[in-house]
């Protein structure tokens, strides 16, 4: 198979003289040696990819991962959904604001002992649980209210607490002392 004349590499003319002073004998074998080898590095230097700087790949992605968590972290993104707790049942809402109340009522209570009177306010009897509403009856009685969930929720000082807490400190995880 011949090659078109436009596709073959111009090679020049070689001048008679300088392919007799080329010619392969005894003292021309090491020089032509040589130029061989010389040629073949410089072949294989001219195919080779100049050496590449090397990057500390690693280093640099784990600084990049740690940044990005620390933003999704502590920035909050809005385009990252949330994923919040479902609200704890009603049932279970109802028996936590009746606790609150019942330990409202021993703080009221406790206050009575070591007073001798009943406290003006809540604040007065101790730290006031936040949603229990104080109201005096009269001297010796008072009423305590919440609303919770569209739910009125009452404790007079005269009402039990069994009646009130019921069997509901078990839906809280808490049983009754026995005596």
């Amino acid at each position: 198979m011949s090659l078109p004349d436009s596709s073959r590499p111009h090679v020049p003319e070689a001048d008679p003289e300088a392919l007799r002073a080329l010619s392969v004998g005894p003292s021309n074998r090491d020089a032509m040696e040589a130029l061989g080898e010389v040629m073949i590095r410089t072949a294989s230097s001219e195919c080779e990819a100049p050496p590449r700087r090397r990057f500390f790949v690693k280093p640099i992605l784990g600084v990049m991962l740690g940044l990005l968590t620390s933003y999704l972290w502590i920035g909050n993104p809005s385009w990252l959904p949330s994923f919040d707790e479902p609200a704890p049942p009603q049932e279970y809402q109802e028996a936590s604001m009746r606790f609150a109340m019942y330990l409202q009522y021993q703080r009221i209570e406790q206050f009575r002992l070591a007073h001798d009177r009943l406290p003006v306010s809540l604040d007065e009897a101790g730290s006031a649980i936040e949603g229990i509403d104080y109201r005096r009856v009269d001297a010796g009685r008072y009423c305590l209210t919440t609303t919770h969930m569209g739910t009125a929720l009452a404790l007079q000082s005269t009402d039990s607490m069994e009646v009130f807490l019921g069997n509901r400190l078990g839906s809280l995880g808490l049983t009754k002392a026995t005596r």
